[in-house]
């Protein structure tokens, strides 16, 4: 699905995200999208031939997507997070088939892609974005570990600057340990499946319709 007009309503280039697909799943944030890509390179659940994985850039952005979506016949799911930001904005969103990660791994402290992360993979990220930018914090695996993130950073001019680079190491550790750790990902091959589900019970509604 590749309509220009439909793209520039929603502000960004075709360079910026995958190609519209007739299935697509809206997740908040690019560090979202990179670990369900990079993850599905190892369990090979979804086709991303046929799915896409749009960043909508918060979360509060993915019931307009999905509206615009919707109107012009593709099959939408939104992922959430469960914390306050993302559990207000899929209380209110309409029109649009949708999960946040407490729904799909039953941990009530899991609240941000960050806590999906096995913790020595979190930690060693962690440790690298530390070196990269010269901080003494010690930071632990505990979650939600956003709120420990977020209350080092409280005050920093740079703070969405800082929290890119996080991202940035996080993801550079979670593709060197994926490919010889990938059983303690489990939590990833879950969310996956479960998106896959959804996108399958969506699929088959429309089809009846």
């Amino acid at each position: 699905m590749t309509d220009n007009l439909l793209r520039e309503s929603l502000g960004f280039l075709v360079s910026d995200i995958s190609p519209l697909n007739e299935a697509n799943i809206l997740v908040e944030g690019e560090f979202d999208r990179e670990l369900l890509i990079e993850a599905n390179k190892k369990f090979k659940i979804l086709d991303l031939n046929e799915v896409s994985i749009i960043a909508c850039g918060k979360a509060s952005n993915i019931q307009k997507h999905a509206s615009l979506y919707v109107a012009n016949g593709l099959t939408i799911v939104g992922l959430y997070d469960a914390d306050a930001s993302g559990k207000g904005a899929m209380s209110s969103a309409l029109n649009v088939s949708k999960l946040n990660l407490q729904e799909v791994i039953d941990d009530v402290m899991i609240e941000t892609m960050e806590d999906m992360l096995p913790s020595a993979t979190y930690l060693e990220g962690v440790a690298e974005w530390k070196k990269k930018l010269k901080l003494k914090k010690t930071f632990t695996a505990d979650m939600p570990r956003m709120s420990q993130i977020n209350a080092e950073l409280s005050g920093q001019q740079d703070k969405m600057e800082y929290k890119h680079l996080l991202e940035d190491s996080l993801v550079e550790a979670f593709r060197t340990n994926i490919k010889s750790k990938a059983t303690e990902f489990q939590n990833l091959q879950t969310l996956l499946t479960k998106l896959k589900e959804k996108l399958d019970e969506v699929t088959k509604v429309q089809k009846n319709d």
